[in-house]
């Protein structure tokens, strides 16, 4: 039977989200070490980013100014036509034909349960962090052709010495359908992490999918976070 939406339980593969971050916080540290260093002091944070604000502009010619209006022209009309590109696969759900969306870009229309722009989207996963370090999550996705919101809570539990640590992040996404196969999405949220203390950054985020014909596909998520509390790169 098919289903609105796509349902993947991948009860060890996001172990991955965790370990890279604990890369980066030197990973024996555990829950609270690395809290501890993916957040940060507002005040001293504060002071760097004051002594930091110093910039000059450089001089640009006529032909750097010819190039880049070039470049924004193209880049623009490439994000508008992905954009529009999910929207008429959403709308046109279920019709067996080549949808167009401008000269020479065509797109199929959407079928239910397909993993590209999907209009309810649940993932569950469970693991292992590391041996001591379990891991739960849960992310939900919903959306129609461009436009859509996501949410996301992941939780580590620490057996010994006994601790916890969610990470949390929200975003509204802009999805883009570069082709029948793959999905590029940006999107503009908040990330937070809340341990011993409770701290919230606002982040962006960056994700492809790619599905195949056969029912295979692969995906990457990104979510980089730079403010005054947080300072981390999220990888899944």
């Amino acid at each position: 039977m098919k289903t609105p939406f796509a349902l993947p339980i991948m009860s060890g593969i996001q172990t991955l989200l965790f370990t890279l971050m604990l890369c980066q916080a030197a990973s024996a540290g555990k829950l609270d070490e690395f809290e501890k260093d993916v957040t940060s002091d507002s005040e001293k944070n504060n002071s760097e980013h004051t002594t930091r604000r110093n910039s000059s502009r450089g001089k640009v010619d006529d032909d750097n100014d010819l190039f880049f209006d070039l470049f924004y022209d193209i880049f623009v009309d490439t994000v508008w036509q992905a954009g529009q590109a999910s929207y008429v696969k959403t709308t046109n759900m279920g019709m067996d034909e080549k949808l167009i969306v401008s000269d020479g870009y065509n797109v199929k229309a959407k079928f239910i349960g397909e993993k590209i722009v999907p209009l309810v989207r649940i993932d569950v996963s469970t693991g292992k962090a590391e041996s001591d370090v379990d891991l739960e999550g849960f992310r939900i996705e919903l959306g129609y052709g461009p436009i859509a919101i996501h949410h996301k809570r992941t939780t580590f539990s620490e057996h010994n010495p006994k601790d916890k640590l969610e990470l949390r992040q929200s975003f509204l996404s802009y999805r883009m359908t570069l082709s029948d196969e793959f999905e590029l999405d940006v999107g503009i949220g908040e990330y937070g992490v809340e341990g011993n203390d409770t701290n919230t950054q606002g982040a962006i985020s960056f994700s492809g999918i790619w599905s195949g014909n056969s029912g295979f596909g692969l995906e990457y998520r990104f979510v980089n976070v730079r403010g005054d509390l947080i300072k981390l790169n999220d990888h899944e």
